[in-house]
Formats: C-alpha cells, sequence, structure tokens
C-alpha cells in the first residue's frame, strides 16, 4: 500500500497531533512516523491500521490516488 504524505500530514493537522503524540497513539515508532511524513511510501497494511486507527479516519483516507 503506498500512503500519501499529505494526507497523513493532513489527518495529523485535523487531529491536532504531532509525530510524538501519533507515534505514542499508533504503537509505532517516531522513525517509522517521521519517514512516512517526509516522502510517500509503502507501508504494510498494519502499519496502515495503525495509523488510520490513532488518526480516527478510514484507512483508504491515507493511501496515493492512482
Amino acid at each position: 500500500m503506498i500512503l500519501d504524505k499529505e494526507k497523513i500530514q493532513d489527518a495529523m493537522v485535523a487531529a491536532c497531533v504531532n509525530v510524538s503524540e501519533l507515534a505514542d497513539k499508533s504503537g509505532l515508532g517516531i522513525k517509522t512516523i517521521r519517514k512516512l511524513t517526509l516522502a510517500d511510501g509503502n507501508a504494510t497494511t498494519k502499519t496502515v491500521g495503525l495509523l488510520s486507527k490513532a488518526l480516527g479516519i478510514p484507512y483508504r483516507e491515507l493511501l496515493k490516488e492512482e
């Protein structure tokens, strides 16, 4: 799954969370969150699920449109 960095950043702003807070809420590492917010990239289904749950949005809203 290819995540869209801008969609992640927008979702973080909407949820009023920073990288550290998102890492805490999602259970992912800060380095992982930073990597995903700096460049579009591949992520596992598990990572996408954890992010979407922590941000309170459907996972499809984080994916890059083809």
